[in-house]
């Protein structure tokens, strides 16, 4: 449930010094305002359980804010969402199988991802055009990742950010 709930996810991030965007999870739109003036502008809002970036938006102020929030209730199937604090920079996509807590990299790609305020991935260059001591830290950022969620032998599927202030999980 820790993979596939993201603010389940961040949480155990944080429990375990994984480095990942500050968050909030949110049912309400109050909830929402509260953590979005904590966390400030821009962030990002998305449903905790839903993929394919359905419901997710980029938001750059609080009157964007009750939009979005009304666009990713409904992606959401049981209406729990996340905001958190938007990551700028290129995007990895990083494909392991983990065994007996060793990684085995199947590829590692540039992400192609659409204009924002929508994050619509459209591709990937594999492989990836990053300096290899990048890539290894997004390898090293993902696999302690896999460990904080549990993973200790199993496949990974990690999206990683390179922001100016590091290496992040995206998820």
């Amino acid at each position: 449930e820790r993979a596939t709930n993201k603010v389940k996810m961040r949480a155990t991030f944080k429990k375990h010094k994984v480095p990942s965007p500050d968050f909030q999870g949110v049912w309400t739109i109050e909830e929402a305002v509260r953590g979005a003036r904590r966390i400030g502008y821009p962030l990002v809002i998305k449903p905790s359980d839903n993929m394919g970036a359905r419901g997710v938006k980029k938001i750059n102020n609080e009157n964007e804010l009750f939009t979005a929030f009304s666009e990713a209730k409904s992606a959401s199937p049981s209406g729990e969402l996340i905001i958190e604090q938007y990551m700028s920079g290129p995007e990895l996509s990083i494909d392991m199988l983990v065994w007996d807590n060793k990684p085995l990299i199947w590829g590692v790609a540039d992400r192609i991802i659409t204009n924002e305020p929508y994050f619509i991935e459209i591709g990937h260059t594999m492989p990836s055009q990053l300096d290899k001591k990048i890539i290894d830290e997004a390898i090293a950022v993902t696999l302690k990742g896999a460990h904080a969620l549990g993973i200790n032998t199993g496949a990974v599927k990690g999206d990683i950010k390179i922001t100016p202030d590091g290496i992040k999980i995206g998820e």
